[in-house]
This record gives structure tokens, sequence and C-alpha cells, in this order.
């Protein structure tokens, strides 16, 4: 019998409505457990507490954080979660993500790119 487990998948924003809709788009379209957060502190608390997750959706701009921030921390504490960045700040630099787990940056609201690469991310997951 083969243990069926289910992804999970992060998603972080300080628009809590932006971060609902998200999620919501997530929940209806993927068979994952999703967790929201409103902050970088937030989503670092829950990683290190409900993790380990699959997946980071991450906004960029979160003051006094960003999604470079909670990136860069992840990494430090060894989490090895994909990374989506999900976000309409211009001045976002991909390159700076650049590492084996950033799976790309999805300029907000393009629902159905987000969609795809989380899909990627899912399947990547799968072949674990």
């Amino acid at each position: 019998m083969t243990n069926h487990r289910i992804p999970k998948i992060i998603c972080v924003d300080d628009d809590n409505d932006l971060l609902n809709t998200v999620a919501d788009i997530l929940e209806r379209k993927f068979e994952a457990a999703i967790t929201r957060a409103n902050s970088v502190r937030e989503a670092l608390e829950k990683l290190d507490s409900e993790g380990p997750f699959d997946i980071v959706v991450s906004d960029f701009q979160m003051p006094p954080e960003n999604g470079d921030y909670l990136h860069r921390t992840l990494r430090a504490r060894g989490h090895e979660a994909l990374f989506v960045l999900y976000s309409s700040y211009d001045g976002v630099k991909p390159a700076d993500f650049e590492d084996e787990f950033f799976l790309g940056h999805i300029q907000k609201p393009e629902a159905k790119s987000l969609i795809a690469l989380v899909g990627k991310g899912l399947a990547l997951v799968g072949k674990k």
C-alpha cells in the first residue's frame, strides 16, 4: 500500500485580501494543505513550528521585511521548500533569488501562471 502524503504550501502576503484570494485559488486547484501567513515573521514562525513545507508562495514587499529576507532566512535555517515569488513590485531582481529551490517570479495578479508554476513545483515534490 502506498502512503500518500499531502503536500504543504504556505502563502505569505501582508495584504489579507490577496493572501486569501491566492490561498483559495490554490486550495481549489490542488490537493494540498494551504497555510496562510500575513508577514515574514509569521511565515518564519509557521515554517519552524508547522514545517517542513514543500512550497512557499511569497509576496516581495512586506515591511519591515521582504520576500528576499524570507528566502535568505529559509536557506540559512536549512529549509528546502521550493520558492515562488508572487509580487507586483517592479524592483524585484529574480537573479537575487537564484538557487536550486527557486521556481520563479510571477507578476501579480497573473493567476494562471502562478497555478502553472505551483503545479510544476508539486510535480517536483512528488518525485522526491
